[in-house]
């Protein structure tokens, strides 16, 4: 699936003082292949277990090949083309992303109290990998450019006659960054149990912990490199006060772990002369503990009014930084 948008933006530029016209041509191809499989099995010879497993493949694409931008600035009531930035840009990309994704889980009846309750343990594996290619470039001019050629519209400006190694022409320059080509993998492999009761009556655990694996690499420039195991607990305690009233309360710690382009040093504006946004390696994943408690009242069969509040804690979160007016915005932790 493909887009071809002309995009055209105007306003007033705070940086330059003056209003600023800025337009893209930009056509994005986005491509999706994934495949499953799966299955479920009850053995009744073993009181009822149930075992279910799955499967999955995907492929996400992205092609980018021929983004180009163009900056005209105001001055003297008319639009000048000016060399700032992305202004005179062509930006070609090409990424791809490989998904494996395999999940066993093993649930077995039980009774506590004479009442029916469930063991589940399982585990499961996800092996991602990306390749990024990233070409820039830019044209730049020689010396002073005519002003009937700045003037020019997009596709005007930068026509055969206009380019060469002459004064007055634009010259075309590689402007790659070092880290617009990357790799990117990451395996997380996990195991957890989980046990769902009524200790008393009225009273129902739902509860258990995993353990995870995760390792995540970006190379080759100023890769990022984590390799975390976490273990993560959870539960939550049922209390039916009546008939028709419930009382929940929940604890758990949950992770946030960055993204590819989170971690990349790759960067980008999103428009000629916008701030740039760049990935930061020395990401660390973020570590959530949660606590929730929860009044429930069901007054009449498929209706509920509910009262609930939580508490959240972030151990190194992942937020987006400032880091000057001028230059990019980073994701930082």
């Amino acid at each position: 699936m493909g887009a071809l948008p002309a995009l055209l933006l105007l306003g007033f530029n705070l940086d330059s003082n003056t209003d600023q016209r800025n337009t893209r041509i930009q056509y994005v191809e986005n491509s999706l292949v994934q495949g499953r499989l799966s299955g479920k099995h009850y053995f009744n010879a073993f009181g009822g277990t149930t075992v279910e497993w799955k499967g999955a493949y995907s492929r996400a694409g992205r092609y980018e090949p021929n983004t180009r931008e163009v900056l005209y600035r105001e001055s003297g009531g008319v639009f000048p083309w000016d060399n700032f930035i992305q202004s005179g840009s062509i930006f070609h990309q090409d990424l791809t992303e490989d998904a494996i994704n395999l999940n066993l889980d093993v649930q077995f009846p039980i009774r506590v109290n004479g009442q029916a309750g469930t063991i589940e343990v399982g585990a499961s594996s996800l092996s991602r990998d990306r390749d990024v290619l990233s070409r820039r470039f830019r044209f730049l001019p020689n010396r002073s450019i005519p002003d009937e050629v700045k003037a020019a519209s997009p596709d005007a400006i930068f026509t055969p006659e206009n380019i060469g190694p002459g004064p007055g022409q634009f010259e075309i320059q590689e402007a790659t960054f070092r880290p617009d080509n990357y790799v990117a993998d990451q395996t997380t492999t996990g195991a957890y149990v989980m046990a769902d009761v009524e200790l008393l009556p009225r009273l129902r655990f739902a509860g258990g912990a995993r353990i995870e694996r995760s390792k995540q690499a970006v190379a080759p420039l100023a890769g990022a490199a984590l390799d975390n195991t976490d273990f993560v607990p959870g539960a939550t305690i049922t209390w039916a006060a009546s008939d028709l009233v419930n009382i929940r309360a929940a604890a758990s710690r949950t992770l946030a772990r960055p993204e590819f382009r989170e971690l990349a040093p790759f960067s980008f504006a999103d428009f000629a002369g916008g701030y740039l946004v760049v990935g930061n390696p020395v990401l660390q994943r973020s570590r959530i503990t949660n606590f929730d408690l929860r009044w429930e009242w069901f007054p009449r069969p498929g209706a509920v009014i509910a009262v609930s509040g939580f508490y959240k804690k972030f151990k190194d979160p992942i937020e987006e930084r400032s880091c000057s007016r001028a230059a990019s915005s980073s994701r930082a932790g």
